[in-house]
């Protein structure tokens, strides 16, 4: 109990400092995200991402920092009895809102997987802009995709220098996208390259 009051004010310093910036990064990334959702999907799906602070942002960070140590004094003897910490970065969370309905309660499968490659491409426009060429990991993303909105993705992809993608089937990526990729087969433990076919790049024909 002798060591509370100084690990309080350590995580109202730090823990302000990180609510502040990542506030900040969230705004950003949000504004970057909704305009990749309506590319991915023609425009027909708005997004609205929101950072939801367990201490909410005030202005700056000395005047988050006091906020923290208010919330901090309020839900003390709570905290204590709990044995653990209720407010925080650690506990911040945010909200997905597309036309309106919240993704975390309702969305389907192929929209929650459009939705998930939106938010990590736009993380990696987000931080070409900030800190140069990202180096963007993709897993399996074109599954549960409909045609017009894997041709989308990929183009999306073949903006960056750097991507890696993953999967256990090259009939969904287009010729196009393939004859400017290298392909790697991953067999007992070893990497090989994979020499494909020529083929003459056609354009999709994706399904309204």
């Amino acid at each position: 109990m002798n060591e509370l009051g100084f690990w309080d004010q350590q995580l109202a310093q730090d823990g302000s400092l990180i609510i502040q910036q990542r506030s900040q990064a969230m705004a950003a990334l949000a504004n970057v995200a909704r305009v990749t959702l309506q590319e991915l999907t023609d425009g027909r799906e708005d997004l609205h991402l929101g950072y939801r602070p367990s201490v909410p942002p005030r202005g700056d960070v000395p005047s988050t920092r006091d906020a923290f140590l208010e919330t901090i004094e309020e839900f003390k003897q709570r905290e204590i009895r709990l044995g653990s910490t209720a407010r925080g970065p650690h506990r911040d969370d945010f909200r997905l809102l597309v036309n309106g309905a919240d993704m975390g309660l309702y969305s389907s499968r192929g929209q929650a997987r459009t939705l998930a490659l939106a938010l990590r491409l736009s993380e990696a426009q987000y931080l070409a802009a900030y800190k140069g060429e990202p180096l963007v990991l993709l897993d399996d993303i074109l599954s549960e995709l409909d045609a017009r909105r894997r041709f989308q993705v990929l183009e999306r992809v073949l903006q960056y220098k750097q991507a890696l993608i993953t999967t256990t089937d090259l009939d969904p990526f287009n010729p196009d996208f393939l004859s400017r990729a290298t392909v790697f087969r991953i067999n007992n433990g070893g990497i090989e390259e994979v020499s494909l076919p020529s083929q003459k790049a056609a354009p999709p024909t994706p399904t309204p």
